[in-house]
């Protein structure tokens, strides 16, 4: 699938509560990465039941793409879109 190829998918980031902006750091490198590599979207899942979580990722723009169930769990995928 082509539109593969213009993801990068964010796999397991911590941190340390209490360091702040921490997460817009990340996501700001993150975005520059891609950038740099011709990509148009960052991708990330966490768990569905996680309201914090979910609630920073909206936060920083990452807007819901779909719910999910796999072998372990639910989930929540999110997406940004990498601006020109």
């Amino acid at each position: 699938m082509i539109l593969l190829q213009l993801i990068i998918y964010i796999y397991k980031v911590v941190t340390k509560v209490g360091y702040k902006n921490i997460g817009k750091i990340i996501f700001e490198n993150c975005k520059r990465m891609a950038k740099l590599n011709g990509k148009k979207y960052l991708r990330l899942d966490c768990l569905k039941s996680n309201e914090k979580l979910n609630n920073i990722y909206e936060k920083h723009n990452f807007k819901l793409i779909r719910y999910g169930l796999n072998e372990r769990y639910s989930y929540a995928l999110r997406e940004l879109k990498i601006n020109e």
